[in-house]
């Protein structure tokens, strides 16, 4: 498997951490532990979300690049609210959070998709 592919793997795995321990926080359950932990695989996502996007930038497939740049923007913006949400959280700070989480999956649930479906040899 290529290294793309792995990162791919890792970034899609670790969305469905993310929204499980945003969840678990969101109801306070072990929240001062959980929130240490969300915010380092979050900064984490974002830097190989980076990566990946910078690989999908030499792809000659342009809707893999184009979905790859919004990943790429919705998880710095949603690295952007949870920042916002460290100093004060608001109700539509933690609904936009879970919303942006939310379309993230499904984004990233998609490009898999595709970029699985467009490695595919057809015979």
């Amino acid at each position: 498997m290529k290294t793309v592919g792995t990162i791919g793997i890792l970034i899609f795995l670790g969305i469905i951490i993310q929204i499980i321990l945003g969840h678990v926080a969101a109801n306070g359950f072990y929240k001062s532990s959980v929130i240490p932990i969300h915010i380092i695989i979050g900064i984490l996502g974002l830097i190989l979300i980076g990566y990946e996007t910078f690989y999908a930038l030499k792809s000659n497939k342009n809707y893999i690049k184009i979905l790859n740049v919004i990943a790429l923007i919705l998880v710095i913006i949603q690295v952007g609210i949870g920042s916002s949400m460290i100093e004060s959280e608001t109700e539509i700070l933690t609904i936009m959070h879970q919303v942006n989480a939310y379309i993230l999956f499904i984004l990233l649930a998609g490009i898999g998709y595709l970029t699985f479906k467009g490695s595919r040899k057809v015979e």
